[in-house]
């Protein structure tokens, strides 16, 4: 068989084979500029599908309920836009790849052993198992992922530059490799998280040169950098010596230290950036909350989408954010990002840094805070604006103290708290000052106006 499917949509050139007593079926395919857009689901944020072509051979092979597919081939034309992906389409997705697979209706049972695609410079294999569960009718989904060694240079050459727009002006040396496995069971997410494992290596890559705002070590001297609220105010925020807000390490109380560790990045002080497990946990719950809305953030990445970056969730800017806090943990010591995270974390409404905070809620120096006021101003991220209406109240709630000497404890079962200090801790009540407290609704005026309601 030989035809074309309409005037300019590609050629179609085919033979095949059908055993009618054994129901079985050999066929193979050889397509050439195949209008192949308009196959692809509509929930794929695709653009111009009438510019997605393929070419390339197909066989396939189907007998008593189980189809064995090989194809290879090259797409083209491919353009993918949405919002949550980055601001502009990406455009030029095209990539040649081989792929071996097997679909078993009667076992419920899809099973990809090989996948192989280039893009650009970058080659990688993949394999993946999707098996739907036959009494949840849910699915069950493994994979695995591998990047060879490759220049880093030419891996990021390979992703598109409205993906990773500021790796794009980085200067990179060294090499690149990576391996992942994910394992998903739809039917017990509810009580077991996803399996998320394996390493992207940069540790061989190299920024041989930066433009000066994308430089991580300008965090090792004074700087600077602007917010932007969701209310459309725009904050600066200031780290420097000359900055009444901007304290040393060694002037903020210790249990601030201790607090954060608790509430946001225990394995700081040992890990290069990431917290491995945590990326599991985020898509975990992301997958139940069926929307991108948690992140795994440890205090480097925290730093790194603040002073780098705009406040905007995207894959884009995720991706570039992984990278930065590897390229930042390079640069910056450990201590003088525990001092950078202290001094602009946003803990209220324009409220920006321990120091400005203990002053604002406490009227003390930030070195003098308790270990119940400390381990109050961690527990109020990652929602401080929310969480301000404890101010405007000016109470903390029942719920919220009981929620605090569950954090204490944890904080003195890990050995950052004596029993003693524990102890002191529990028996504290947490006070507002009212030196900056104007009126009730003044402040939840506040909270509507920076969080642009």
């Amino acid at each position: 068989m030989e035809g074309r499917f309409l005037p300019d949509r590609g050629t179609l050139v085919a033979n095949g084979l059908y055993d009618r007593r054994s129901g079985k079926l050999v066929a193979h395919a050889e397509l050439q500029e195949a209008w192949v857009g308009l196959l692809v689901p509509p929930t794929v944020p695709l653009q111009g599908r009438e510019a997605v072509r393929f070419s390339g051979k197909v066989e396939v092979t189907r007998a008593a309920g189980v189809s064995d597919v090989t194809a290879e081939g090259g797409l083209t034309g491919v353009t993918v836009f949405h919002p949550r992906i980055a601001p502009e389409a990406l455009r030029d997705l095209g990539a040649t790849f081989s792929l071996i697979a097997r679909h078993d209706a009667g076992a419920d049972l899809l099973d990809i052993p090989q996948l192989t695609f280039t893009h650009g410079k970058l080659s990688a294999r993949a394999s993946g198992r999707v098996r739907r569960d036959p009494e949840t009718r849910k699915l069950q989904l493994s994979a695995d992922l591998e990047v060879p060694r490759m220049s880093c240079a030419d891996a990021v050459a390979a992703f598109p530059p409205q993906l990773v727009p500021n790796l794009r002006q980085l200067t990179l040396g060294g090499t690149v490799d990576g391996r992942l496995h994910l394992f998903i069971d739809f039917a017990r997410l509810e009580t077991e998280d996803a399996k998320l494992s394996g390493k992207i290596d940069l540790d061989r890559c190299r920024v041989l040169q930066a433009p000066p705002a994308l430089r991580a070590t300008r965090l090792l001297h004074d700087f600077g950098y602007s917010v932007v609220e969701p209310g459309g105010q725009r904050v600066g925020v200031e780290v420097s010596a000359d900055n009444e807000w901007t304290r040393p390490l060694e002037e903020i109380s210790p249990y601030m230290v201790a607090a954060v560790l608790t509430t946001e990045d225990g394995a700081f002080w040992r890990h290069h950036g990431f917290i491995t497990s945590e990326f599991a946990t985020a898509l975990t719950q992301n997958l139940r909350a069926r929307k991108f809305k948690f992140g795994a953030s440890s205090i480097t990445m925290q730093i790194v989408k603040n002073v780098f970056f705009e406040r905007k969730k995207t894959l884009s800017r995720k991706l570039e954010e992984l990278f930065f806090t590897w390229y930042v943990e390079q640069v910056v010591p450990k201590p003088r990002l525990m001092e950078i995270y202290l001094n602009i974390i946003e803990l209220g409404p324009d409220i920006y840094g321990v120091p400005r905070a203990a002053q604002h809620f406490f009227n003390k120096n930030p070195l003098d805070l308790t270990v119940r006021e400390a381990i109050y101003l961690a527990s109020i991220l990652p929602s401080p604006k929310k969480r301000y209406a404890f101010y405007c109240n000016q109470a903390v709630p029942d719920y919220w103290n009981r929620a605090l000497d569950r954090l204490l404890a944890i904080m003195k079962r890990r050995g950052r708290i004596t029993a003693e200090e524990y102890d002191a801790a529990i028996a504290e009540t947490i006070t507002f000052d009212p030196v900056e407290y104007t009126s009730r609704d003044e402040c939840f005026r506040m909270i509507r106006r920076y969080s642009g309601k």
